[in-house]
């Protein structure tokens, strides 16, 4: 019998064993369940689990997981499928553990401000869960309709308010985590004060499930915004985007999102949404932002003031505020258009990078000048949360090359590209995180002894190497 042959009659025996051993619990192993099940959003991998497996309570997860490790079977977790670094995928033979079933919200705690929820419960179910409850659940995504709070929490998502909320890991009072073991562990309960040594809640937190599995999270809750006054400008240069935030800061105005985009996102958008422009000339890049006067007449007057005395010194010479909800929307829809319209116009490469604030100006241009010495001018599409730094580089592939090459050559300059952040001291993944994707390239922001150290985590926590593996760390370097 051929190698390939033994693999898979051991798959088959292991699945036969799992569904005899759980009678009740949903396990797809079709083709097309597997091809379906095994992957996440990204499209690099061929997926290749052993089945799917659909637990309904944090019991089962335990269960499950013990049962494999007996097994010697690795696992990986799942849940919306929505990542973007190829953290949810499976290639050898893994079986799928899909949280989705684990949804429950429960009812808001109004006193203490937090909600516990299930791993599987949608971001948007838990905002509007908060919202009907009087409060707020801060973290916003691009894939609120359909991302999960597990893979929220493994990844420590971020989103477009992180300039105001921070990443997921500022809201996460206590987590259930069940290890690969089947061992369940109840990290910090309903505490806002707990000072007890090693805080284990916060090493699950972004550890995109290589360590075990989020099943549950009690999540901090706060007041939400009272007035967004949203603006729409054209930059004269990225660097002046960075001075007007600091003016912002300056002035005590609480912002609550602050995105840029560069002039060909938004000539993309006006070419394929339609949208009229609202500007006389193009610029290098748009900004589109949101302050929250909280309903307050000083701090109107104040931000209608230095707006004006922006004009004025010449900061900018076109800008709009929104007058009614209608032009907000309006001004949103630049930025929110931009990954469909890109997908409608040709195949992308992307990354997602965060730099310090001081550099993003800098770091841009020579981006630029990389980007149109790869593929041509205009092939560099740029856009993201400038308030904290993160950038989403988006690589169009030119019409005349083949899409196995323009893939071949993304991931050749990827070197010199995560070398340009290193300089910058930047991080090669701001948002969708490691995953297999970027594996091959954490040492361009994490050193040797930080390496050294999270293989050591582990180890601890994983011994047999069986939960989530081939992610985050690639073997042996």
């Amino acid at each position: 019998m051929s190698g390939v042959s033994s693999i898979l009659k051991k798959r088959m025996e292991f699945v036969a064993e799992l569904k005899n051993h759980f009678p009740s619990l949903e396990c797809l192993d079709s083709a097309a369940d597997r091809e379906h099940w095994g992957r996440d959003w990204t499209r690099f991998h061929t997926p290749a689990p052993c089945a799917a497996v659909f637990p309904r309570t944090s019991d089962e997860v335990s269960q499950i997981l013990k049962f494999c490790s007996e097994k010697g079977q690795a696992v990986v977790p799942s849940g919306g499928l929505t990542g973007l670094g190829g953290g949810a995928v499976a290639t050898g033979g893994e079986l799928v553990v899909n949280l989705s079933k684990l949804s429950r919200i429960e009812p808001v705690d109004r006193a203490a401000g937090t909600v516990r929820v299930g791993a599987g419960a949608i971001t948007k179910k838990i905002q509007d869960s908060a919202r009907e409850a009087g409060l707020y659940w801060p973290i916003d995504l691009a894939s609120a309709g359909s991302s999960q709070i597990g893979g929220n929490i493994a990844t420590n998502a971020g989103g477009l308010h992180v300039i105001r909320y921070g990443h997921v890991r500022r809201w996460i009072q206590s987590l259930e985590v069940v290890l690969m073991s089947g061992e369940k562990l109840e990290l910090n309960g309903d505490l806002d004060k707990n000072n007890t040594g090693y805080d284990l809640r916060n090493i699950f937190i972004g550890s995109e499930g290589t360590l075990g599995m989020v099943t549950a999270a009690t999540l901090k809750l706060c007041e939400a915004p009272r007035e967004l006054k949203t603006f729409l400008w054209a930059l004269p240069s990225l660097k002046t985007g960075i001075d007007v935030l600091g003016e912002l800061r300056s002035r005590s105005l609480m912002i609550h999102s602050y995105e840029v985009l560069s002039n060909n996102c938004f000539e993309l958008v006006h070419k394929c949404q339609g949208f009229a422009k609202p500007f006389s000339k193009a610029a290098p890049y748009y900004l589109v932002f949101e302050v929250d006067t909280f309903g307050a007449a000083d701090v109107s007057e104040t931000l209608e003031k230095w707006m004006e005395s922006c004009f004025e010194r010449g900061v900018v010479e076109e800008a709009f505020m929104a007058s009614s909800p209608a032009d907000a929307r309006s001004f949103w829809a630049w930025r929110e258009n931009i990954t469909e319209s890109l997908s409608q116009t040709a195949k992308v490469y992307k990354n997602d990078l965060a730099v310090p604030l001081r550099e993003i100006a800098d770091f841009a241009a020579k981006l630029e000048k990389q980007a149109g010495a790869w593929f041509g001018e205009d092939r560099l599409f740029l856009f993201g949360h400038l308030g904290d730094g993160s950038l989403h580089v988006n690589l169009a592939k030119p019409d005349s090359m083949e899409l196995g090459e323009f893939r071949a050559l993304c991931e050749k300059h990827n070197h010199e590209l995560f070398a340009l952040v290193q300089t910058h001291k930047g991080s090669i993944a701001a948002e969708h995180g490691i995953g297999l994707l970027k594996r091959e390239f954490l040492h361009y922001s994490k050193s040797p002894g930080e390496i050294r150290l999270m293989r050591s985590l582990k180890t601890v926590f994983d011994p047999l190497g069986l939960m989530n593996p081939g992610k985050l760390l690639a073997p042996g370097r």
